[in-house]
């Protein structure tokens, strides 16, 4: 009982519901969800390439890196962080093209 007391103090410190925090954690696991699907259905497209070209140490890493812990040697992993990481550049730099039309606009 005294660990849902805390929670729910927790809660109210961060200004939410319970309704909301459980609406939260949903989307957040809708999220983490669709991102496994999109990188199971990009390790078994490129499993598929790696059959068809005959490359089995590719494809020894491809099914390795889907294993927990072996992430560091996951080429799709490593494919996804890198687009990730050139979509936040790109968002960052659109930001600051937004804000030098607002200034110059002003």
């Amino acid at each position: 009982i005294l660990q849902l007391l805390f929670f729910h103090l927790s809660l109210r410190r961060k200004g939410l519901t319970t309704y909301q925090y459980i609406i939260k954690l949903n989307e957040t696991n809708r999220i983490k969800a669709k991102h496994q699907r999109q990188i199971n259905d990009r390790r078994a497209h490129h499993i598929k390439k790696a059959n068809e070209e005959g490359n089995s140490w590719e494809k020894m890493k491809l099914v390795v890196g889907g294993w927990k812990g072996c992430g560091c040697i996951d080429p799709i992993r490593k494919e996804m962080k890198e687009e990730d990481e050139a979509a936040k550049v790109a968002a960052a730099k659109a930001a600051s093209r937004r804000s030098e039309m607002e200034s110059i606009n002003n």
